[in-house]
């Protein structure tokens, strides 16, 4: 599966990115592992469910964050 770039990941890395609750008012910090990516794509190897809906933007300053209220 492959998903819109987080600013934040890198090729070949394990990270944690910012899933969004269904209602879109939440985000939950949630460990997934990437693979092989171009400049707008990345590969999805774990940690992430086809519809889950990710935040792309920089979210370094939340990085002692588990979740973040979405307004």
């Amino acid at each position: 599966m492959y998903v819109d770039r987080p600013s934040v990941v890198k090729e070949n890395t394990q990270t944690s990115v910012f899933v969004l609750s269904a209602d879109g008012s939440r985000a939950e910090r949630v460990p997934a592992e990437f693979g092989r990516s171009s400049v707008t794509l990345i590969e999805v190897i774990s940690g992430l469910k086809n519809g889950d809906r990710i935040v792309l933007s920089d979210t370094s300053k939340w990085d002692n964050a588990k979740a973040i209220a979405i307004r």
